[in-house]
């Protein structure tokens, strides 16, 4: 499988127009046809894998969030399991702050709120961000980014026994909004997507 650093930054183009070592122009074209099928079809599940495990991370660290903000949960050994077994990778977030098990409700509603880190824009931006940037103008694969950012929010939503907090539904649905309108303006169509 291709590296998701890798994959992020080398352009969709390079991988359309790659031809490979082929020795006359009837087999080169062919060969190069089927290389570029190939690497598109990887780039199709890389794409996938790696906005649903974002996804996953971004909603999953709102709920643990919202569960401190609110002091509804005793989330401490949960979370913590969740990370230490790999479920959450706090450094792909690009979450640097203070260890989310112990912040106290105040510091827990500001990483929430306009502006926060966890706020509905700045992990809407970062879940479709990530799409974006890695799918290009490439309608097929920002459409298969979409669907990763989908699966990865039905993850969380089993990881954490069902509803997630309003905030996670807010910022899934602005990242969708933003794929959406992307598609959209290179003349794709979203009708076509199951949400």
């Amino acid at each position: 499988m291709i590296s998701s650093m890798s994959m992020s930054h080398q352009s969709i183009n390079q991988y359309q127009s790659a031809s490979c070592p082929c020795e006359s122009n009837a087999t080169k074209n062919s060969s190069t046809e089927e290389y570029k099928a190939v690497s598109i079809q990887q780039l199709t599940i890389e794409i996938n894998i790696q906005s649903q495990g974002r996804a996953s991370d971004n909603f999953s660290v709102q709920t643990a969030l919202d569960n401190i903000s609110n002091n509804t949960k005793d989330i401490e050994d949960f979370f913590n399991s969740l990370v230490e077994d790999g479920h959450i990778n706090m450094q792909e977030l690009g979450y640097t702050g203070k260890p989310i098990d112990q912040l106290n409700p105040l510091e827990a509603t500001e990483l929430l709120g306009d502006g926060g880190f966890f706020s509905v824009e700045n992990t809407a931006a970062r879940a479709s961000g990530f799409v974006m940037s890695f799918a290009g103008n490439n309608v097929e694969l920002l459409r298969e980014g979409r669907a990763g950012i989908i699966q990865g929010f039905e993850e969380a939503e089993k990881l954490w026994g069902g509803k997630l907090p309003d905030i996670a539904y807010e910022s899934h649905n602005l990242a969708l909004k933003q794929i959406d309108e992307k598609i959209n303006s290179l003349g794709g169509t979203t009708l076509d997507i199951l949400t």
